[in-house]
Parts: C-alpha cells; structure tokens; sequence
C-alpha cells in the first residue's frame, strides 16, 4: 500500500482523469483496510472456535476411557458367561448319561409301570427346568448382544453429543447388573439341576419291585421316603 501511495503522490492535482484514478485508488485501499480488518477478526474466531474444539476433544477422550472400562467389564462379565455354559453344556451330557440310565432301566423294569411314569415325570419336570434355564440364557445373551450394539451406537453419537454417551454408559452400567443378577440364577438353577441328578441318581433302580428285590428298589420300606412312590403306593404295586 504505501507502494501504491508512492506511485499516486506524483500524479498531477490538475489531470482530471488523474483525480479520478487516485479516487478510485484511495477508495479501494479503504475497502482492502476494511477487508483486512474483516479477515482479522474472522481469524480471531478461528482460533477461538480451535480452542473449543480442543477442549471438546479432550472431553471425548476422557468419555472413551470411560467406555474402554466399561467395555472391559463387559468382557468380563462375557467370560463369566462363558464359564457358565461351559458348566451347563457338561451338566447337560450328565443329564443326558442319566436319561440313558434311565431308558435302560426302562427295558428292565417292565412291572413297575407307574412307579417308572412318575420317575418319568420328575425328569421331564428337570428337562423342563433346564429347558427354561437355556431360555434364560438365550435371553442374557440377546440382552448383551443388544446392550454392544447399544454401546456401538452410542460410540458413533459420541462425537455429535456427549450428553447422550453419558446416558449409554449408565445404561450400560444398569445392563451389567442385569447380566450378573441372571449369572445368580443361573447359578442357583445349575445347584437345583444338581440335586435333581442326585436325586434320579439316588432311586437306582435295578429290577422289579418284588418281596427279594424290594429293598434295592425305589418302592421298599427303606427306599420309600426318598423315591417317587411313597409306602401307599408301594403296597399298591405289589397288590
């Protein structure tokens, strides 16, 4: 610019048209002053609105961190479930040792019809324990996998509202105590299957329920109490 006003100082004030062009010079150096003043302060809130970034971004990374733990208690609680099938799946095969047990024994004890329809009974009451039992884990598993897919979403929400990751992590939180609540029933069902297993294991049945092998079976007077027919229905039979 003072280039310019050099260059305009030696022009003649008697030329019209030198007036003219040193107006129009002086006019648009006003305008270029204006214009850096404009670009000025559009800089300043540049730098301001830099600055909120920066703090936001470091608002995001302390919501990941939170998310990262979260995310590893969230493992953690996986592996438990993990564990927890793996002892289902096993409690599963001893169930199934037993229903073989069970049909064999069956084949061998064809007078004792009612008393085999009622151990039959308890043991598909078991199945259906167990049956219910995988329900509920089917049903854990589908809240995990809709709790990630919770926290996968909030993920993307997290760089448009912080607000809201906040909200999921609590969310999360609420899910993971739901997750350990049912790995405690799940725990007490698998007690409740083991003592079912012991009791069918307990009646040992061998042969017919005649006067020699009463007392082996479960329908004798010492194997009454913990067998499916009690001493009413043991004189039954062998009426």
């Amino acid at each position: 610019m003072s280039a310019i006003k050099e260059w305009i100082s030696p022009l003649p004030d008697k030329s019209l048209p030198a007036l003219r062009i040193r107006e129009e010079l002086l006019r648009i150096l006003q305008e270029v002053r204006a214009c850096l003043q404009e670009v000025r302060a559009c800089l300043q809130e540049v730098r301001a609105c830099l600055q909120e970034v920066r703090a936001c971004l470091q608002e995001v990374h302390a919501c990941l961190q939170e998310i990262r733990a979260c995310l590893q208690e969230v493992r953690a609680c996986l592996q438990e479930v993990r564990a927890c099938l793996q002892e289902v799946r096993a409690c599963l095969q001893e169930v199934r040792a037993c229903l073989q047990e069970v049909r064999a024994c069956l084949q061998e004890v064809r007078a004792c019809l009612q008393e085999v329809r009622a151990c039959l009974q308890e043991v598909r009451a078991c199945l259906q324990e167990v049956r219910a039992c995988l329900q509920e884990v089917r049903a854990c598993l589908q809240e995990v996998r809709a709790c990630l897919q919770e926290v996968r979403a909030c993920l993307q929400e997290v760089r448009a509202c912080l607000q809201e990751v906040r909200a999921c992590l609590q969310e999360v939180r609420a899910c993971l105590q739901e997750m350990r609540a049912c790995l405690q029933e799940m725990r007490a069902c698998l007690q409740e299957m083991r003592a079912c297993l012991h009791a069918i294991n307990g009646m040992n049945i061998r042969g017919p329920c005649g006067p020699t092998d009463a007392p082996r079976g479960p329908c004798g007077p010492t194997d009454a109490p913990r067998g499916p027919c009690g001493p009413t229905d043991a004189r039954r039979s062998l009426s």
